[in-house]
């Protein structure tokens, strides 16, 4: 499912979202209750196909409390609140075009989420805390064995000390239904597919102000399906950085940049009876990063990263490659903001096949990449406006082990085209209105994809005390 990104109360230092779409790794550490709205509340009125709404003891009555106390929180470091969206899907599992769903599903679907936001930005001398947290429920009208509940999390600590040093502590958790793709190897799944991803991370500078700055950074993460069909995909990595970065003038830099990269997939192959084989593989890499006015309200941003993976058991998704991405983003004037990236990724899928016809492991490379346009325009103090146009190319690459008793090498194409257009409106302090709407379409070629279409449209009301 995707719904709106609930970013208007993020505190500026808790991770913003990327300009070009998508959330930035953030920070996170807040504990909460799990969130029950759906809980059928006296006096509340059913929801349009048949489930329990929140009444007016519920979320209504939180939204009257909230803006009741609006006024006297102006300037307090913290703020709560709730939010309500409904979103219309019209292909939610991804299926190719005129590829029918599993007997039970259907196609389209009406979602409504439900959430519960908190956090807080609180300089302490020379220290700043942050942390945010939301809390969702999501319910789905024509597939209810989706329904679900999530969360996100971010927390940290910016730190600096007297001698030109500082640094950033993080935790980053989070708790979602996963995305469905068509044409991968997990395509045939249509059942709940929860998953969750944490991050621990800790960096540090020295040289806030001077000429040169050197970086260090460490990070582990982990990534955790609840579908057993994606179980091999499950990840654990742990990733140390080293670099310098030249500033000549202003925020205009040059860094350069070692990383390497220790990780496993735990899950990686099943022996039965609860044991499995792991795939450990290491990933090392020169980065080359900067960013740069070109004058007027120009800037150029970019990074370049040489890298090689390899891999224990899984040795044929070995990779050498050149990834980055170069942005230019351009301001003419207080209200509004264009953004042009053209990027390019590496990856693979892989699982291991106990066929008697395959018996190894199944593997699908993809090099991907994409263009991508995005406008943010300000109509109003109160209005706020966004587009977004992207185009991705991928070449895909299917290998089977070399026993395969079945011709299954492969090769593919495909092409994605997406459109998003959003607005918001804030009457108040303590009310913001917003509606997406999202387009995609996908042509292919080969057999590792499908061509599909798809679109969305939602909107949600956000409530609050900051």
């Amino acid at each position: 499912m995707t719904t709106p990104k609930l970013t208007p109360f993020a505190p500026p230092r808790g991770g913003a979202a990327l300009p070009w779409g998508g959330p930035a790794a953030g920070p996170c550490l807040m504990t909460t209750p799990k969130l029950t709205p759906f809980a059928p509340p006296r006096g509340g009125a059913a929801l349009p196909w048949g489930g329990p709404a929140a009444g007016p003891s519920g979320l209504l009555a939180l939204m009257a409390l909230l803006m009741t106390g609006s006024a006297a929180a102006q300037t307090s470091p913290w703020y709560i609140g709730a939010s309500q969206t409904f979103t219309h899907e019209s292909n939610l599992y991804r299926r190719g075009d005129g590829v029918a769903t599993p007997a039970g599903t259907s196609r389209s679907d009406l979602v409504s989420s439900t959430a519960l936001l908190a956090g807080f930005d609180q300089p302490i001398s020379r220290q700043r805390a942050f942390a945010n947290a939301t809390l969702r429920a999501s319910q789905y009208k024509n597939n209810d064995d989706l329904d679900n509940e999530g969360y996100s999390l971010r927390a940290g600590l910016d730190w600096e000390t007297v001698n030109r040093l500082s640094g950033t502590l993080s935790l980053n958790s989070s708790r979602d239904l996963a995305r469905f793709e068509s044409g991968d190897s997990n395509a045939v799944v249509t059942q709940r597919n929860v998953v969750r991803n944490n991050s621990l991370s800790a960096s540090a500078r020295l040289g806030v102000v001077t000429t040169y700055t050197a970086e260090a950074s460490l990070e582990h993460r982990t990534l955790d399906y609840s579908a057993e069909a994606y179980a091999p995909n499950e990840n654990r990595q742990t990733t140390g950085t080293l670099g310098l970065r030249w500033w000549p003038s202003g925020k205009n830099y040059f860094g350069v940049g070692l990383r390497y990269t220790d990780g496993e997939y735990p899950r990686f192959e099943d022996l039965g009876g609860g044991a499995f084989r792991a795939d450990s593989y290491t990933r090392t890499g020169l980065d080359l990063s900067g960013e740069l006015d070109v004058g007027g309200a120009s800037r150029v941003v970019t990074r370049v990263t040489l890298g090689r993976t390899t891999y224990d058991e899984a040795t044929q998704r070995d990779l050498s490659g050149v990834t980055g991405f170069v942005a230019f983003i351009w301001s003419p004037g207080p209200k509004l903001r264009l953004e042009t990236r053209l990027s390019r990724d590496t990856g693979q899928d892989s699982f291991y096949s106990d066929s008697p016809l395959i018996a190894g492991t199944v593997d699908t490379s993809r090099v991907t990449n994409r263009l991508g346009l995005r406008a943010n325009y300000e109509a109003t103090a109160k209005i706020k406006l966004t587009a977004g146009l992207s185009y991705a190319s991928r070449d895909l690459v299917r290998s089977l082990p070399a026993g395969a008793q079945i011709p299954g090498d492969a090769t593919g194409r495909d092409n994605t085209t997406e459109f998003s257009l959003g607005g918001t409106w804030e009457p108040t302090r303590s009310l913001v209105f917003g509606c997406d709407l999202g387009l995609e379409k996908r042509s292919a070629s080969g057999d590792l994809s499908l061509p599909y279409s798809a679109n969305r449209f939602g909107c949600y009301g956000q409530v609050f005390l900051r």
